[in-house]
Formats: C-alpha cells, sequence, structure tokens
C-alpha cells in the first residue's frame, strides 16, 4: 500500500475519531466499569511494548530530551486540567466557564492527536492503526458532555471534529521530525495519564481481569504486527 493511499486512510481514521468523540461525550467520564479498565490495558501494552521502544530506536539524543520534556508537559497538563475541573464538579460548581475552558483544552490536545495521526500513518498502515484503537478508547472515555455548554449541534460538531482538523492539518502542513516527536511526546504523556490513572484508581473500581485480558490481546496484536512489518 502506498504512501499516496495510507495517508487518506489516516484521514478517514481521523473522522472516525471525530464521530467516537461526539457519540460518546459524556457516557464514560463518570463510569468505572469493565470498559474502561479494558481500554487501560490497551493503552498500557501500547505504550511499553510499541510506543516506547519505537521512540528511543535510532533518534538522536537531543530529540529525546525534547521527546521526554515533551512528555512530561504532557502529563502535568493534563493532571492540572482534570484537577481544576473535576474540582469544580466534586463541588457542583462545574459552571459553563469551567466547561468550556475543558472544552477548550480538549481541542487543542484532539487535534495534536490527528496530526500525529497522519504523521504515524506515514510510517505505515499497521503503525497508524495500531495508535489508532487505544487512541479511540481513550477519546470514548476522556469526554465530558458539551450539551451543557453549547446548544448549537453545529458548535458541538465542530470542537468533536478537533481530530479531524489535526489530521487534515498534519497532510497538508509537513512538521519537521523535531517537531513531530515533540508532538507526539506529548500525546504519549496524555496517554501515561490516562494509564496511571485508570490503572491506580483511588476506589475498588474496575475489572482488574479486563485490564490483564487488554494488556495480553493487545500485546498478542502487537507482536503479531510486528512479524508482518
Amino acid at each position: 500500500m502506498g504512501l499516496e493511499t495510507i495517508v487518506p486512510i489516516g484521514i478517514i481514521f481521523g473522522i472516525v475519531l471525530s464521530l467516537i468523540d461526539f457519540f460518546t461525550e459524556g457516557k464514560f467520564t463518570q463510569v468505572k466499569s469493565g470498559y474502561v479498565s479494558y481500554a487501560t490495558g490497551v493503552a498500557a501494552a501500547y505504550l511499553f511494548l510499541w510506543l516506547f521502544p519505537s521512540i528511543y530506536s535510532g533518534i538522536k539524543p537531543e530529540t529525546a530530551d525534547l521527546m521526554l520534556g515533551a512528555i512530561l508537559l504532557g502529563f502535568v497538563i493534563h493532571h492540572f486540567i482534570e484537577r481544576y475541573t473535576f474540582k469544580h464538579v466534586s463541588k457542583g460548581q462545574m459552571g459553563k466557564d469551567v466547561s468550556l475552558e475543558h472544552a477548550i483544552f480538549t481541542f487543542v490536545y484532539h487535534f495534536i492527536i490527528g496530526i500525529v495521526l497522519i504523521n504515524i500513518f506515514t510510517s505505515g498502515f499497521l503503525q497508524g492503526l495500531l495508535y489508532f484503537i487505544p487512541i479511540a478508547l481513550y477519546i470514548s472515555i476522556d469526554n465530558l458532555p458539551r450539551r451543557k455548554i453549547f446548544d448549537s449541534t453545529i458548535v458541538r460538531l465542530f470542537f468533536s471534529a478537533a481530530t479531524l482538523l489535526g489530521a487534515v492539518f498534519g497532510y497538508y502542513v509537513q512538521e519537521t521530525a523535531l517537531v513531530s516527536n515533540v508532538l507526539l511526546g506529548f500525546i504519549v504523556g496524555i496517554l501515561m495519564y490516562f494509564f496511571s490513572r485508570e490503572a491506580f484508581p483511588g476506589q475498588k473500581q474496575g475489572s482488574n481481569l479486563l485490564l490483564l485480558l487488554g494488556i495480553i490481546i493487545y500485546a498478542a496484536a502487537i507482536i503479531l504486527s510486528k512479524t508482518l512489518l
């Protein structure tokens, strides 16, 4: 499959992510379920068995330092956004201002997710597919309902389209390898926060069995993919 075919497929996957964002908003934010546990296992397998080895194979030391900084930045920013948002939720103060701020931050990093999606698809279809699955699960879970902020369906569609817009931007604007690696590091930081938050919840929630199942199934998929590359 040629590059001229793979990259447009990446945009199609960007459309799918935006549709997932729109139709699942708020459905898994307050609920700890087997689905969340399974998604956490998938994210863990992808991070430790695919993404980290891919990042550090043959990367220049100066780029590695910037990427590590981007990973830390993504982790810390996501942590502070969540703490700020859910502090107001727990106090019953989730007003429109707080919700709007969260929606804007979410739009920005979903836009970056779209850029990274295209960059990874340029490496190959399997690489893009392996990135798509944990990101799709992450988006479906980490999503506050926008209906409380926006009455207009068009506005909600626009915010949900962040991943698609990022994918289109990544398609038409070619970033340098350094910028691409930094953006990827930022997304890795977000996924690491998601994994650490869901894998070690403060209360007895979720399913350890489904967490383990997610790790095993996606680890098997990764190992199979490596034999096909």
